[in-house]
């Protein structure tokens, strides 16, 4: 429904209005990359080939709806553009200050916990495959992010693996999409995945 509603939008506003419709493909492309590596370490953890027969078509639609979610972000990002002046062969843009920095990574944390916790049953489970998988480096990773102390350390992985695809990859976030805000080099372009990553 929030994915119609986006379209919907970003459609009767004349293709100007595409922060809902971001919103949700970052979070599809997000939730199901990461799925998808959980159901590799269940194929590895359990000895099973990573694509069977029955999980073929399964496998050729991950493939399929990431590529054409990822394709439709691609395009709406570039159809962003920065509200730049040229002076002297130089541009300039208005920097965000440290408080929109901040509430862009607020809202970042708070996306990445609330995935977590609507999905904590999915993560359990994995977690418990790979605690009890003869693979022995698996169990190890199963023991590790089991610990009852060490509860942040899914929430770390998380947050990086999040940054990594929506920085690294997309070159927004969640908070950025918000505030309609975003990244660009000292030439008023879309940066390098090297300059995003670092």
């Amino acid at each position: 429904m929030i994915n119609l509603l986006g379209i919907l939008i970003y459609v009767f506003s004349k293709y100007k209005k595409s922060a809902l419709l971001r919103i949700v493909l970052l979070y599809s492309i997000f939730s199901q990359i990461l799925f998808f590596l959980f159901r590799i370490l269940n194929a590895i953890s359990d000895n099973h080939d990573l694509i069977l027969k029955t999980e073929t078509k399964y496998f050729l639609m991950w493939i399929l709806t990431v590529a054409l979610d990822s394709y439709v972000l691609f395009y709406l990002q570039k159809q962003l553009k920065p509200k730049v002046t040229k002076q002297n062969n130089e541009f300039e843009f208005t920097e965000i200050n440290k408080v929109q920095r901040l509430l862009h990574r607020i809202i970042d944390v708070i996306f990445v916990f609330c995935f977590l916790y609507y999905n904590i049953d999915s993560i359990d489970r994995i977690i418990f495959v790979l605690v009890r998988s003869e693979n022995h480096f698996l169990s190890t990773i199963g023991y590790f992010f089991n610990y009852q102390d060490e509860i942040y350390l899914p929430v770390y992985f998380s947050l990086t693996f999040y940054y990594l695809i929506s920085e690294g990859i997309f070159n927004t976030s969640m908070g950025k999409i918000i505030f309609n805000n975003i990244i660009v080099n000292e030439t008023a372009r879309q940066p390098s995945v090297r300059q995003r990553i670092g």
